[in-house]
């Protein structure tokens, strides 16, 4: 089969994906609105669509204001493509099944498209299947538009050619109906959950193989070596793992590795602001901060180390806590993680309330004295069972299969 892979940019847990698909016989394709800074492009290179004249004007606005992540990430949603550039690389390559990332401009464009020539589209997120019910999440918390701005909405929408083609392509064609997503839950707490969804919703668990290749060992040194991959930027919360190490306890052996993309200039700040905290602490012969190691490195990394551990305020799907089940790692997690439960069901570690560091430390103290090499290995079972392409691989011929 043909796929076409469309997103605001080329994200590293797709890798296993393409790379499964295309052994498979498989045909790929990506089209993406931008390129990031660390990509690996090994088994797809992204086509980078045109942008549209009100995204250029946009972007342009945004530069003035806004730092070069916070861009990137109001760009690849707000992104809208030139349409004649998306429909000429869309019908060369003419797939027979496209996922589309998230409901955005682009996926509008493109469902769009699909409808013409009668493709099967479906749409792919991080939003959870069953969700926590709480007074929260009951409560409407949506930021509403002064009568201003929502008059200057309406009227782009009505003035601007390329604005009132989306709300035409959203009234007719709409979102893709079909939904995949590899989240269980919107977070791992103690709340009662309930299923959102419908018949048209699936859990379809992300790819990652167990990586048995590498030569991996326990304890190096005779000590604890823990890990933490993720680019330095203030909401991963890399600060909260600097201040939780320094609080365990005395007769606990350990070394922190930190590994991160310092790119844009708030990602240097960031990184600046937790050197700065390593060498307040006096944890320099303790803590190693990493930047910019090359994808390809990264597994020298997982395998000399023994815990991992993710602190972000907010990740919708992390996958490198599974990368790292993947090379025989225990897992220490936030509870706002929708693979939380990944590790949860795998019982090879922990979750703790996010941005809580005496939790963190707690949970840290606890797995450091258990016996990680069996929690490991627990997690590396785990991944065999339920992550393989394979299994990715029957879900999405099935779902294909029943839905179109």
């Amino acid at each position: 089969m043909k796929f076409l892979f469309t997103a605001p940019r080329f994200h590293t847990n797709q890798v296993p994906i393409v790379k499964g698909l295309l052994e498979s016989g498989h045909e790929v394709r990506y089209f993406v609105a931008f390129v990031g800074a660390m990509e690996d492009h090994t088994y797809c290179e992204p086509l980078v669509l045109k942008p549209s004249k009100s995204t250029i004007k946009e972007k342009k606005q945004l530069i003035k204001t806004k730092t070069e992540s916070e861009i990137e990430s109001i760009i690849g949603g707000h992104f809208i493509p030139d349409f004649a550039f998306l429909k000429k690389a869309f019908e060369d390559y003419m797939p027979d099944a496209v996922i589309c990332r998230e409901k955005t401009n682009l996926t509008l464009c493109v469902k769009n498209l699909c409808d013409k020539h009668s493709i099967p589209c479906i749409l792919y997120d991080q939003e959870p299947i069953y969700r926590a019910v709480t007074p929260r999440s009951a409560a409407n918390t949506a930021k509403k538009n002064s009568l201003p701005d929502r008059v200057k909405i309406k009227l782009e929408r009505r003035l601007n050619p390329e604005k009132k083609m989306l709300m035409t392509m959203r009234s007719t064609s709409g979102f893709p109906k079909v939904h995949i997503t590899p989240v269980k839950y919107s977070c791992l707490l103690k709340d009662a959950y309930a299923n959102t969804s419908d018949e048209k919703n699936y859990f379809v668990p992300f790819v990652a193989e167990p990586n048995t290749g590498m030569k991996r060992s326990y304890y190096r040194g005779g000590i604890v070596n823990i890990l933490s991959v993720g680019k330095y930027r203030e909401y991963k919360r890399m600060d909260i793992l600097i201040d939780a190490v320094s609080e365990l306890s005395s007769d606990i052996s350990w070394r922190l590795t930190i590994v991160g993309q310092v790119f844009s200039r708030d990602e240097k700040e960031y990184f600046e602001k937790i050197k700065k905290s390593v060498k307040e602490k006096h944890l320099d012969n303790k803590v190693k901060l990493l930047s910019e190691v090359p994808y390809e490195k990264i597994g020298e990394i997982y395998s000399a180390n023994d815990l991992f551990v993710l602190t972000s305020e907010r990740d919708y799907a992390n996958i490198s806590v599974l990368e790292a089940m993947s090379y025989g790692m225990s897992v220490i997690t936030t509870s706002f993680n929708g693979t939380a439960s990944y590790i949860d069901e795998a019982n090879c570690g922990a979750v703790f309330e996010t941005e809580n560091v005496s939790d963190l430390t707690k949970k840290l103290d606890s797995i450091c004295r258990e016996d990680i090499e069996a929690l490991g290995q627990r997690a590396q079972e785990w991944i065999r069972n339920n992550c393989s392409f394979d299994s990715y691989e029957n879900k999405m011929m099935s779902i294909l299969e029943n839905e179109f």
